[in-house]
Order: structure tokens, then sequence, then C-alpha cells
């Protein structure tokens, strides 16, 4: 007898099926159906057991994390017993700034040069949204909701000036002036 034989019979004697398992184009028997029935079954639940176990730990975690930050959160700073107050020293008063110019009425000369207006701050002043115009003693613009005084920086680089003619005037850090009309 050959050995393929010899194994078959062994195979035969054991599960009563004369078919090698591994074998392709082998037709199931119901035992076959049954056993992989019983491995899909096995394997689905040791899966289910994985993830209801890495789903404990990430529970577990985050309430470890809330309860840490909630204590952290709700903590008062520790007291301390009052010492001598700090001394302050006097604050001096705001000055206006120093190149507030308008531009010369009627065409006259300039009291002193102006530096060139450079066209990148021009642009700024063009975009600039300003809703509002109150000229009179104490000119006022409203910009992005807020009053703005003359001599008041808009930005970090513009400075209102003021109202002349029919057009708001701006200055920069350097004393340059920027006209826009209202």
């Amino acid at each position: 007898m050959s050995k393929i034989a010899e194994a078959l019979a062994k195979a035969k004697e054991r599960t009563g099926n004369t078919t090698a398992p591994f074998l392709p184009g082998q037709i199931p028997t119901e035992t076959t159906r049954a056993k992989a029935k019983q491995d899909t079954l096995r394997k689905a639940a040791h899966h289910e057991r994985k993830w209801l176990i890495l789903l404990s730990i990430t529970a577990l975690l985050a309430a470890a994390l809330f309860w840490t930050n909630r204590d952290t959160a709700t903590a008062k700073p520790p007291r301390t017993t009052p010492g001598p107050a700090p001394i302050k020293s006097p604050e001096p008063e705001p000055s206006a700034p120093a190149a507030l110019a308008l531009p010369p009425r009627n065409g006259a000369a300039p009291a002193f040069p102006s530096p060139e207006p450079r066209t990148d701050t021009y642009r700024t002043v063009n975009e600039l949204v300003i809703s509002a115009v109150l000229p009179g003693e104490k000119p006022r613009i409203m910009h992005q909701g807020r009053i703005i005084n003359a001599g008041e920086d808009i930005t970090a680089e513009l400075i209102f000036a003021g109202i002349q003619d029919g057009q708001i005037v701006f200055n920069d850090r350097r004393g340059a002036i920027y006209l826009r009309r209202y």
C-alpha cells in the first residue's frame, strides 16, 4: 500500500472522512461545515474580546485624564501671607505723537519738508474700512467699530492726523502725509 493510501486510511479511522481536509476541490460534508462554522464563531468571539478590552482601556484612560484635568482646573491657588505693597513709580502722561502734520492749505509751501509717502502704506490707507467720519473741532473717525480721535494710532504704522478739505489725513511714523477722500 502506498503512503498516501495509508494516510487516508488513518484519517478515515480518526474522522470518518476519506478525503484529506487540505486538498482543493473537495466536497464539504456536514462535519467539515460544522467545524468551519465553529472556527468562524471562535474567531469572531476572539475578535470581539479584543475590541472589548481595547475599548475598556481607552475608557479608563479617558476617565483618568478627565479626572486629573478636573482637579487642576478647580484647584485654588495657594494662600500667601500679604506682604508690603509694591512701590509704584508715577506714570508719565501720554503725549501726542510728535509729527502730526496736515498738508498746507491753498497750495502754500509746507513749514517743513515731509518724507515721501510709501506705496504699500498708501495701499493700507485705501484698504481701511472707515464707517463714519466726524469732522469738527475734535475730528474723529470710526474704524472697525472703534472711534479714533485725531492723534491716535489706527495701525502700528498709521496715525489719524485729522480732517481737512473733505479728506482724511493720516501720517506714518516717519511723518509722511497720506490723504484719503471720504
